[in-house]
């Protein structure tokens, strides 16, 4: 499977979409990263978007993640073409944010890191063909290498800061 895999390759090893990359291509997909924010910050969001379309042709999979300023005019046209689009959501928030519904009308599968209900109110926002929960990806090998203390538990309590999170 050829996959675009548009994402935030720069933030840090251990982001969501430096994971997900990695499984992609152990699991034999001919994955190409395209980082839009690095691009859009290079030659400004109109010409990422050319870009984005440009080097979509002839992939089978165009897989998000986030994409706040992907246009949702490029996803209705990269799914014209036959082309499948995926997106994957980490953030949490109650409501879908606007850009993000405006992407979910061209998108065939969305993932997200919430369930339940929330994932209810995204999937309702959207015409989007499927909606499910999505794990955060991790990835052993990468936690490793930040590996700085004798590990102690087997367990890991992480926590919000938004009020809304309960």
């Amino acid at each position: 499977m050829k996959i675009l895999h548009v994402g935030i390759f720069q933030d840090h090893d251990l982001g969501g979409d430096i994971v997900l990359k990695k499984g992609f291509e152990q699991n034999q997909c001919q994955v190409t990263a395209f980082d839009y924010r690095k691009l859009q910050k290079q030659v400004g969001k109109d010409e990422m978007n050319k870009q984005l379309l440009k080097e979509s042709e002839g992939k089978d999979l165009v897989f998000v993640g986030k994409g706040e300023i992907i246009s949702p005019e490029t996803f209705r046209i990269i799914r014209k073409r036959n082309t499948l689009t995926a997106i994957w959501y980490g953030d949490f928030r109650p409501k879908p944010p606007p850009w993000l519904v405006g992407l979910l009308q061209h998108t065939d599968f969305f993932f997200m890191t919430s369930g339940g209900d929330t994932l209810k109110t995204y999937a309702e926002a959207g015409i989007q063909r499927a909606a499910a929960f999505f794990l955060n990806p991790s990835d052993p090998d990468l936690v490793k290498s930040f590996d700085l203390r004798q590990k102690k538990s087997g367990v890991l309590f992480t926590a919000t800061p938004y009020y809304f999170a309960g």
